[in-house]
């Protein structure tokens, strides 16, 4: 049966709701590589939801650090590689 979660965030508190779906969806991540893949197409203000927001992001990489992983990438396609345009996009306040 599949399982579907609604929990009620904003960015502000998005921790819990990101601490409520690793454990509705255990992983199991201690000691092994991890890759983090978000959404990271451009530059882009965080409200215009064309990246996945910095808050989310944030939440997620500290909830995986905590799971003690043997490594931890955040990363995605070779078009916005970490040294170009991803690297811009994570400066970006938020």
């Amino acid at each position: 049966m599949s399982k579907v979660m609604i929990h009620p965030a904003s960015y502000d508190d998005v921790r819990e709701a990101v601490r409520s779906a690793f454990k509705l969806f255990p992983l199991q991540v201690t000691s092994k590589k991890v890759l983090i893949k978000p959404n990271v197409l451009r530059s882009s203000e965080a409200e215009e939801g064309i990246v996945t927001h910095p808050a989310v992001l944030k939440a997620v990489v500290e909830k995986v650090e905590e799971m003690e992983p043997a490594s931890l990438i955040v990363g995605t396609t070779r078009a916005c590689s970490i040294t170009g345009q991803m690297r811009r996009v994570l400066k970006r306040p938020g």
